[in-house]
């Protein structure tokens, strides 16, 4: 009986390895990443912010992400603010900001955000590093048109990586 199971096993085992050879190897499984992501609803105004950074030497990469769709019939005040900063032993080694955008998303409309805010640490020390990114928005909200904000709430994402350099 074991010599029947033997070649279904064997058969079983070749797949396994196949698998973890064509899939599991062909991953960058030491990249470090982490990914925070956040919605919000208010006032008929639908906005979500996005963070991953990643990190591939000598390059801190954020991906980072702000959207607005404006279903009100009011126009709906934003501002958007990313940055990541990467640290060595808690002192701030690299910073990088994206200028931050302001205006208007009138109703029925809407506006997305992709900013460019990576670092390259070529030149930087060798050692353990802690990248740290934020993408904030917020959203300011007249409901009479006199000029004075009646509602605001922000939506924003934040992550953290630890890696040697």
């Amino acid at each position: 009986m074991i010599g029947k199971l033997l070649p279904r096993n064997a058969f079983l085992f070749a797949l396994m390895v196949l698998f973890g050879t064509i899939c599991l190897l062909s991953m960058n499984l030491s990249a470090d990443h982490h990914t925070d992501h956040d919605n919000k609803f208010i006032n008929n105004t639908a906005s979500q912010t996005s963070l991953g950074i990643y990190y591939n030497e000598p390059f801190v990469y954020p991906g980072a992400y702000g959207n607005i769709l404006n279903f009100s019939d009011i126009s709906v005040r934003y501002y958007f603010a990313p940055s990541l900063t990467v640290k060595r032993k808690g002192r701030t080694t690299f910073r990088s900001k994206s200028d931050p955008k302001k205006g208007w998303v009138p109703p029925g409309d809407s506006i997305s955000f992709f900013p460019s805010i990576d670092i390259d640490m070529t030149g930087g020390r060798r050692g353990k590093y802690t990248a740290e990114g934020s993408v904030s928005l917020e959203l300011k909200f007249d409901f009479d048109g006199d000029g004075n904000f009646d509602e605001k709430d922000t939506v924003d994402s934040s992550a953290s990586i630890e890696f040697t350099y």
